[in-house]
């Protein structure tokens, strides 16, 4: 059948996802070290998102 291209993903955007899905699942919040550790992403990741997701 006729192949189709693999779309182009962004992956910072995964990654925001994911960790806005860990996020979420705590609604009581969660200490940024937890959620690095849930989401398997570097710590200065995981700040740098959080910070960028705050902001916006």
């Amino acid at each position: 059948m006729g192949d189709r291209p693999s779309p182009t993903l962004i992956t910072s955007v995964q990654r925001a996802f994911r960790l806005m899905e860990v996020v979420g699942a705590h609604e009581a919040g969660a200490p940024a070290k937890r959620l690095a550790r849930e989401t398997g992403l570097p710590l200065a990741t995981t700040y740098h998102l959080l910070r960028t997701l705050a902001h916006d």
